[in-house]
């Protein structure tokens, strides 16, 4: 096996304080997951009447905003492992950076269908509100002959 390419002290310094603030951003994205879930939990055990149809669509909307984001602080703690691995082993370098690429790619493609997906919503709803309705008042105003 070859050699592998060995980041330096500095270099290792830039990665090792990366590491750490995706450590922290991640346990503090995967508790606030957490406790959303918990929250929506309680809520629906708590509610001793029945629950109606709306808030049953926010219980999960709620529910699947929260394991979103406890998914995206899964992955960037698990990209820090793989960056703290730069720092802390020797001859894996490269190996260690494209799994802790590998994890933060998983976020990021995350991240972009979430903004695809929202995209598409907001021009959808752009066209029930503002286009639909005036295709229907014009053709309500179309002589019969």
């Amino acid at each position: 096996m070859s050699a592998q390419y060995e980041f330096n002290e500095g270099q290792n310094s830039v990665i090792q304080g990366l590491s750490y603030k995706l450590r922290g951003v991640g346990i503090f994205l995967m508790l606030a997951g957490l406790l959303s879930v918990l929250r929506v939990v309680s809520i629906f055990f708590s509610t001793q009447e029945a629950i109606s149809a709306g808030a049953m669509y926010i219980l999960a909307e709620d529910s699947l905003i929260a394991l979103i984001i406890f998914a995206v602080g899964f992955w960037m703690k698990r990209s820090s492992v793989f960056f703290q691995l730069i720092v802390d082993t020797k001859g894996n370098d490269i190996d260690n950076l494209m799994h802790a690429l590998a994890e933060l790619r998983k976020f990021f493609t995350l991240v972009y269908w979430f903004i695809v997906f929202s995209i598409v919503i907001i021009l959808l709803g752009i066209v029930s509100v503002w286009v639909l309705p005036s295709i229907i008042t014009e053709v309500g105003h179309i002589p019969i002959r």
